[in-house]
């Protein structure tokens, strides 16, 4: 049985950059001049994977297992969330406003990091794409796997 579960970098509530792409996209496609139509084509070729990045949780339909921007609260499950930040100081406004460059910080944290079966890691020095080798995050996950 499943009994830990880690989320790293997760965009629970979303990405900006994905909101910015979705809102330009739309605003071009209004425009009917070939200058706007052909960005707003090739923005419009972004992957499934990406699009889902925009609303993050908020956007699962009712019928899901879960819904809402939160984790499932499931009996004997423990959830580890890392956030990564950009900045080397993981708490700063910096941080907050830049996350790991595609995912802010307090997106990767959810509204759920403050129950007790979820296990908060704000790891500062890692950008996104990183975050799947990196020394530290592995460090973190190793160590909350070793708790159990």
């Amino acid at each position: 049985a499943l009994k830990a579960a880690a989320c790293l970098g997760a965009p629970h509530q979303g990405a900006p950059l994905e909101r910015v792409a979705h809102a330009l996209t739309g605003a071009l496609a209004l425009i009917p001049s070939p200058g706007a139509q052909v960005p707003a084509t090739l923005l419009n070729l972004r992957s499934a994977g990406v699009r889902d990045l925009g609303p993050g949780d908020r956007a699962r339909p009712a019928a899901a297992p879960w819904h809402g921007p939160t984790l499932p609260h499931m009996p004997h499950l423990r959830w580890l969330l890392v956030a990564t930040t950009l900045t080397e100081r993981p708490d700063g406004v910096a941080a907050t406003l830049l996350g790991d460059g595609l995912v802010p910080r307090d997106s990767a944290l959810g509204p759920a990091s403050d129950r007790p079966d979820v296990h908060v890691e704000v790891l500062g020095g890692i950008q996104h794409a990183a975050m799947q080798n990196h020394p530290k995050v592995y460090a973190a996950l190793r160590d909350w796997l070793v708790e159990a």
